[in-house]
């Protein structure tokens, strides 16, 4: 299954069987882990696989809805675009598990940097368990080693198999609950209009779909409609990160190759927030008009 197929048919899984996934799922996902690609490289984004996903349940405790077998712990440090950044990364990982088999579910973080140092530590140690004569001796991995390369704890996926009563994949032509094109973009025609197409279906935070794409000669430019609840704005921009992922992903099936550039735009289009501008290569708009530029 390819990436914007799996877009097609991977949906939220909020119930998970306890079964952990077979060893070589879980290395395809270290893998795709650790090759995470984002725009902003001054950034250092990290996705740290937590195999047992009992680590999480009993560090997160109450706050821990959504229990699997398995957890991506993504951590950051507060760069620019950092969340938009994160949700760019870890969609494509996400679409990657989907065309393995494999459910996802985005969840918040209420863990700390300490947190999943000693999350890493736990695993690495049982890891590195080794019978020595009959006795177990264990290598301990150096604080300062694990202290130096982590940012905070930003998003969790909780990743594994869904339980007997849910559904794996969405059907091939079910129609997500999300907005018409008409209402999330703007000057998108033709070949646009396609690429529209994955984009509106990008999971987000509440189902809010902040996200809202202008075209004009400059570009096309994409913007977030900012939650009235600030427990959302974290999430609602991790979302806007999705949805460019997508919009991304679209491009490349189309065979473009797509620039972003930050225009650093001050204009709020329905008391929207300026996010990035795309620009493919070669971009000209020819069916725009340059009395229709929209900024």
């Amino acid at each position: 299954m390819e990436l914007c197929e799996a877009i097609y048919y991977r949906k939220t899984t909020e119930f998970f069987s306890n079964k952990k996934l077979k060893d070589h799922l879980i290395e395809d996902v270290k893998r795709a882990c650790s090759n995470i690609t984002y725009i902003n490289e001054d950034l250092n984004i990290q996705a740290h696989v937590i195999d047992k996903g009992h680590l999480i349940h009993f560090l997160m405790g109450k706050e821990c809805k959504i229990k699997a077998p398995h957890y991506i712990v993504v951590t950051s440090d507060n760069g620019k675009d950092y969340l938009q950044n994160i949700g760019y990364a870890m969609e494509e990982v996400v679409l990657f598990m989907t065309s393995l088999g494999i459910a996802t579910c985005w969840i918040d973080s209420h863990l700390t940097k300490a947190d999943i140092l000693d999350c890493l530590k736990t695993e690495e140690e049982e890891r590195d368990f080794v019978r020595d004569e009959g006795f177990e001796v264990a290598e301990m991995m150096k604080d300062a080693d694990l202290d130096e390369s982590i940012g905070e704890p930003c998003i969790i996926i909780a990743f594994g198999m869904p339980i007997k009563s849910e559904p794996l994949f969405r059907t091939r032509f079910a129609i997500p609950d999300r907005k018409d094109i008409s209402k999330i973009s703007k000057g998108m025609n033709g070949d646009w209009e396609d690429v529209m197409q994955l984009v509106r279906r990008a999971p987000s935070v509440k189902n809010t779909q902040p996200w809202y794409v202008l075209r004009d000669k400059k570009g096309i430019h994409f913007f977030e409609k900012i939650p009235k609840k600030a427990v959302l704005r974290d999430m609602s921009k991790i979302s806007m990160g999705i949805a460019l992922k997508h919009f991304d992903l679209a491009c490349r099936e189309k065979g473009m190759t797509v620039v972003y550039k930050d225009l650093n735009l001050r204009n709020r289009i329905g008391g929207r927030e300026y996010f990035i501008t795309a620009e493919p290569r070669n971009y000209i708009a020819d069916d725009i008009e340059e009395d229709d530029n929209i900024l």
